[in-house]
């Protein structure tokens, strides 16, 4: 019996024989993924995963105090209804 040695090219190897046009193909194919998953992470740490759902909790200075019960912000609203927006992202102000 007689062993004969087959040499198998891996996909790398292959690539860099592979003509310019091909190369360039594959590094934007790459490139395109690799911002597509930065940009889909950004926004997944801008965007928080749930909604905010205030609740009425007493008043100061006649204005409603709100609790959401989401994150734990506290919020003041000049209106009755709700805030609009996640207050999370603000910072506290000294005076």
């Amino acid at each position: 019996m007689e062993f004969v040695e087959v040499k198998t090219r891996g996909w790398p190897d292959g690539l860099f024989d592979a003509p310019p046009v091909v190369q360039l193909g594959v590094l934007c194919t790459v490139a395109a993924f690799v911002l597509w998953q930065a940009l889909v992470l950004l926004r997944r740490k801008r965007e928080p995963t749930r909604a905010c759902r205030w609740r009425k909790d007493g008043s100061k200075a006649g204005m409603p105090r709100w609790q959401c019960q989401t994150c734990g912000v506290e919020a003041f609203s000049q209106g009755r209804g709700a805030p609009k927006e996640c207050k999370r992202a603000l910072r506290p102000v000294g005076l």
